[in-house]
């Protein structure tokens, strides 16, 4: 007779063959992380996100960046990062007060390494079914096209997928490379 499995076991096991494979590389479908920005939820590809970090953990330092865009930048191994207010290039509301569920996803564009500011990271899904862009408002698909790859249902809600590679001309990234060199020389010898 075979040992039946319980659904709590069954899903425990599934969810971690499906890290195992994501973690290897083994992975036969796209993975995405969802955030929450503003009322609506976000997606990005997994591969286009280095870490995410909780953003109460860090001192984001301010007023230093002649960037519209930038909230300010966080150092990581002594590396200086900059804060992409994608709330502003999104035309939302931004995030005023960081809480504990603030999260920055730590994110990659050429040699650049950026972070996006986001209410909270939820989960790590994989694209089942992805939508095609007709359930976005219209005032974002007009504005953003280029960054606006598609929607997905996640547990009966309607997610956003990003593509980050494009979100970046090549000479915004050179800006933002040279402004990061400039922000580390002038941190250097503060305790960070």
């Amino acid at each position: 007779m075979k040992k039946r499995i319980g659904l709590g076991r069954a899903k425990l096991e599934a969810d971690s063959q499906r890290l195992m494979d994501i973690i290897s590389g083994t992975a036969q479908h796209k993975n995405l992380i969802i955030f929450h920005i503003g009322k609506e939820y976000w997606a990005l590809p997994l591969e286009q996100v280095i870490q995410v970090l909780r953003a109460s953990k860090y001192t984001i330092y301010k007023d230093i960046s002649d960037v519209d865009l930038i909230r300010g930048y966080i150092f990581i191994r002594q590396k200086a990062i900059p804060i992409i207010s994608i709330h502003k290039f999104l035309g939302l509301d931004t995030i005023e007060d960081i809480d504990i569920w603030t999260s920055i996803l730590i994110c990659k564009a050429g040699n650049l390494r950026f972070g996006l500011l986001s209410e909270n990271v939820l989960e790590v899904s994989p694209i089942l079914r992805e939508n095609s862009l007709g359930r976005i408002p219209i005032k974002l698909l007009d504005k953003h096209k280029k960054i606006i790859t598609g929607t997905l249902a996640w547990r009966d809600t309607p997610v956003i997928i990003l593509d980050l590679q494009e979100f970046f001309a090549p000479e915004d990234i050179n800006l933002l490379l040279e402004e990061s060199k400039k922000v580390e020389s002038e941190y250097k010898d503060e305790d960070v």
